[in-house]
């Protein structure tokens, strides 16, 4: 199965060790054992002390499967001399100047210190780093809610990001009464209606108003909505309210236990700048136009909310993901995919269409994004994105990045996974809705952090359903996220788009080479030869390739993560041989990233199709005939002898005897001298005495006296044979 995210094979010391450029520093803020009893540690990376905003990963381990693997992102690219850690403006300073960004009544929610690169938003943004204070304002009437991130230096204004975000205490304020205010609980005593419900009150019935347009019951509706949402979480994923304690506040603004603390119906002035639409506060309340109380929109503004409180900042309090450019759009995506799942667990159907309900006709269409347009900077109408790499896809500064003009790419591969179907060449076999829904929620809640994108996203999703779903389940998921083309760069990156490569999903990993960097020849005992196995598609495991070396056969291993290609050295011992060096096997747990494992054991083009190997630890023997002329012109034969067996001093005339022995295969060098003098091995392997034919003229100087024929030979693997006297020669 493909896999073109990175997945890191990473024990805790290793990631840490991979983070530990001079000045950088990996801090746990979050550790967790979940109830499939795989570990996650949240990482806060810092620099100098200093939290880099967005810079967090996620380590995680499988105890039963041993796997373990990152996600997240980090950055490495900061320079000593590029950036200060020392602002010379105050938290409070900095919060002056967001206040008057704001230009409103605000409470001060958060100070966080930061160094701040836009690139971890934003992958086509500039690899710069500022240091900056993070201020975050919030004010719930009238609603306002943004972070700023002020240069600690200057006191500009580096970046913005909105917090506002187009169980069971429920608190629903009604603010459709016509002085503006919100009320809960409060009857009119001119029209005995009674505006708001709180937890456990009676339904309120229509509401009186002339100007109350498109939905008289929005309260009731709202309560009954809220009511829905936090079962589905609590029977779907044991998850007890958005915040997970009862509710939805975080407990500065909203009491924790409420839902949502003050969501509020907003028929009328005070939210009229926002109107018609729904959002989620950032903080801990849904606000709902006249109208917008339907069942998906309910669901998706709780699922912020569940984003919101699943996802730590680098202090590890609620964040979410943020609000800007696809890390934005990956949080509406999320959002539309609860809401259409809350609107099935409500109805037992669902049309997988954005706020279909509403009197002016549905958003965004997730089983096919295209049949609903956006509006450009210039007035044209451009159908929403399927494909990442759609050039319909939205590059600009609006609607935050295109927070929901790109949405419908990861619309389209949910209802890809739920519903199946064919699409960019890919054909998906649907999983069905509570399959989709759960890989999704486990995501966000398990993988995500702060920053994670579309190609971050990728790996996290099919993580998330290997933790739940088998092989095959897995598959599928993989096979949306690729139609949808999740794993590439995207339009906005001018990069080339790539077809989709789904055939290779369904087939299992094989290996389909082996070869080595050692080249051709022969080669003796205690020689290093480099093994590499290539396979279809990037496979993880321990890896052991068995060789074919004679009676006894060798191995080598690896270790392979996330790759193709991996190598061993296998070493040359004693009694090895081969003429053509060949692979038997590769055995061990060999699996791709769906854990698909390889099954066939030989390699498709073995070792010995395309090298030429020869292993040859046996020693030469010495040559078993020599022929003793006295002339190389073979006048007069002296004696033929058998150098093995003769022991006897060969008395002859001739003083120039001419030696010829029989050729030894795989002979490369004869080292031979003929001399009446005692010869040590050093000696002989001078190279004056090399030869490569089989024959050498003697010389005797002196006559009565012995002369010996020394001769040594090495093969063509290197190997020498023992130095051996041939024969002891007399000239009388």
């Amino acid at each position: 199965m493909k896999l073109s995210a990175p997945i890191l094979s990473l024990s805790i010391s290793g990631l840490l060790l991979a983070h530990s450029t001079v000045g950088y520093e990996l801090s746990s803020i979050n550790q967790t054992v979940d109830d499939l009893g795989i570990e996650h540690v949240t990482y806060q990376q810092r620099y100098q002390g200093v939290p880099i905003f967005g810079g967090q990963v996620k380590w995680h381990h499988n105890q039963a499967t041993g796997q373990r693997f990152v996600t997240g992102q980090t950055s490495t690219t900061i320079a000593a001399t590029d950036v200060t850690t020392t602002p010379t403006l105050s938290a409070d300073e900095a919060t002056v100047i967001a206040q008057g960004l704001a230009n409103v009544e605000t409470t001060v929610r958060k100070q966080n210190f930061y160094l701040f690169n836009p690139r971890l938003l934003n992958k086509l943004q500039t690899d710069t780093y500022t240091l900056v204070w993070e201020i975050e304002l919030y004010q719930s009437d009238p609603l306002f809610h943004e972070y700023y991130y002020i240069d600690a230096q200057t006191g500009a204004l580096v970046y913005q990001i909105h917090g506002v975000q187009h169980a069971i205490t429920r608190q629903i304020y009604d603010c459709s009464y016509f002085d503006g205010n919100c009320y809960i609980d409060s009857t009119d005593p001119v029209t005995g209606y009674t505006y708001g419900r709180s937890e456990g009150q009676p339904a309120r019935g229509d509401n009186p108003y002339w100007y109350i347009v498109d939905s008289l019951t929005d309260t009731d509706n709202l309560y009954d909505n809220l009511g829905n949402v936090y079962n589905y979480y609590l029977t779907k994923f044991a998850r007890n309210g958005a915040n997970g304690n009862h509710g939805m506040g975080d407990g500065s603004n909203f009491a924790v236990a409420d839902t949502t603390g003050l969501t509020y119906i907003d028929y009328y002035s005070l939210e009229a700048d926002s109107c018609p639409n729904a959002f989620f506060d950032g903080v801990g309340s849904m606000h709902y136009c006249d109208g917008y109380v339907t069942n998906d929109i309910s669901g998706h503004e709780y699922a912020h909310a569940v984003n919101y409180f699943s996802i730590l900042d680098a202090n590890g309090a609620p964040a979410g993901l943020s609000y800007t450019y696809e890390i934005g759009a990956l949080n509406e995506a999320n959002s539309d995919v609860f809401g259409e799942a809350l609107e099935y667990y409500v109805t037992g159907a669902n049309d997988w269409l954005i706020g279909a309900e509403l009197s002016t006709g549905a958003l965004r269409s997730m089983s096919d994004p295209t049949t609903y347009t956006y509006t450009n900077e210039d007035g044209d109408a451009i159908p929403y994105p399927d494909r990442y790499n759609s050039e319909n896809l939205y590059c600009g500064e609006g609607d935050s990045g295109g927070v929901h003009l790109n949405s419908s790419v990861v619309n389209k591969a949910a209802y890809l996974m739920a519903m199946g179907g064919t699409f960019n060449g890919c054909t998906i076999t649907a999983l069905g809705r509570d399959k989709e829904e759960a890989i999704f929620y486990r995501a966000q809640t398990t993988y995500y952090t702060t920053t994670t994108d579309f190609n971050q996203a990728y790996t996290a999703l099919l993580a998330a359903c290997a933790d739940l779903y088998s092989n095959t389940d897995c598959h599928e998921v993989q096979k949306a996220l690729l139609a949808v083309e999740l794993d590439q760069a995207g339009f906005c990156s001018g990069e080339a788009a790539v077809v989709p490569d789904c055939a290779s999903v369904d087939a299992t990993p094989t290996i389909t080479s082996v070869t080595s960097d050692t080249a051709n020849g022969y080669y003796k005992l205690g020689s290093v030869i480099d093994i590499d196995v290539t396979f279809s598609e990037a496979v993880s495991g321990d890896v052991t390739v068995t060789l074919e070396t004679g009676q006894t056969d060798r191995s080598c291993s690896f270790t392979a993560a996330a790759e193709t290609t991996g190598t061993c050295d296998y070493t040359v011992r004693a009694a090895d041989t081969s003429s053509d060096l060949t692979v038997n096997s590769i055995t061990g747990t060999i699996t791709d990233s769906s854990g698909d494992a390889v099954t066939a054991t030989t390699p498709t083009t073995n070792l010995a199709a395309n090298h030429a190997i020869v292993i040859d630890t046996t020693k030469p023997l010495v040559p078993t005939k020599l022929k003793i002329y006295t002339s190389p012109h073979h006048n007069k034969r002296i004696k033929t002898i058998n150098p093995s067996t003769f022991k006897k001093i060969l008395k002859a005339q001739s003083l120039k005897p001419y030696f010829i022995w029989a050729k030894v295969a795989d002979a490369k060098h004869y080292y031979v001298t003929f001399s009446n003098k005692p010869m040590t091995r050093a000696k002989l392997l001078n190279s004056k005495n090399k030869r490569t034919q089989n024959n050498l003229r003697g010389t005797v100087a002196i006559r009565n006296k012995k002369y010996y024929l020394y001769m040594l030979l090495q093969d063509r693997a290197g190997n020498r044979s023992k130095v051996k006297t041939l024969l002891t020669y007399k000239a009388e």
